[in-house]
């Protein structure tokens, strides 16, 4: 039983560090450190492409009313988004409550979701 669970941890864990660089490490603290770097870089990376558009859509807007309205709704949008995420990731953290696993596995959670929201983002006007 024990090797049972031993072993579903670690397909859980290797299925947790899919697609991320953090797979190399071994050490629990190593994988939650690096995740959490990873996890800060995916912010920074979303709030800069917000910013962006933000200043894109303000500028558009000393021309045309609607760019305005688009920010405002934009702004609305992205807290209603940060909102869902943190439901999302948090729902994924219940699931894994009580495994090592838990930690990495939220923040690839939010992680991945920086990423997505990132994309779509930068493609608002596509």
């Amino acid at each position: 039983m024990k090797s049972f669970i031993a072993g579903s941890m670690l397909v859980l864990s290797s299925q947790v560090m899919a697609g991320s660089e953090c797979g190399r490490f071994i050490s629990d603290a190593d994988i939650i450190d690096c995740v959490t770097q990873e996890s800060e870089g995916a912010d920074a990376s979303l709030d800069d492409a917000f910013r962006s558009l933000l200043g894109e859509l303000e500028s558009q807007g000393q021309d045309d009313p609607n760019a305005l309205k688009a920010q405002e709704l934009l702004v609305r949008a992205q807290n209603q988004w940060t909102a869902f995420r943190k439901t999302d990731c948090d729902a994924r953290f219940a699931i894994n409550q009580g495994g090592s696993v838990r930690l990495p596995a939220y923040q690839l959670c939010m992680s991945d979701h920086a990423q997505q929201r990132e994309q779509q983002l930068k493609g608002f006007f596509d």
